[in-house]
């Protein structure tokens, strides 16, 4: 699924209420297991990174992302083997890099 649910939504708000500045410099990367097709998963990937990107932009309309991208199964980050590895490979990355302010 692309959609957010409500304990994610949860999440981001508090992560973004903290940790995002005008300064930040924000990545947001969508993934999927190794189970469907490639093409598939390369889509959905990306319609999940979209609706993070989108759900962001309407609590701080005016942050700017790096990039929003979808990588699909490409290197997943846990073993596929396992329904646990698969779920934890469904996911969207929100990196955020801000820079220090030294006054």
């Amino acid at each position: 699924k692309s959609v957010i649910n409500e304990p994610n939504k949860n999440m981001i708000d508090k992560f973004i209420i903290n940790n995002i500045s005008e300064s930040s410099q924000i990545d947001i990367i969508g993934s999927t297991d190794l189970l469907g097709e490639r093409l598939y998963n390369k889509e959905l990937s990306q319609k999940r990174a979209d609706n993070v990107a989108n759900y962001i932009n309407t609590l701080l309309p005016d942050v700017k992302f790096n990039r929003v991208v979808g990588v699909g199964s490409n290197n997943p980050k846990f073993d596929n083997k396992t329904p646990e590895g698969r779920f934890y490979c469904r996911t969207v990355l929100i990196e955020v890099k801000t820079p220090i302010n030294i006054d």
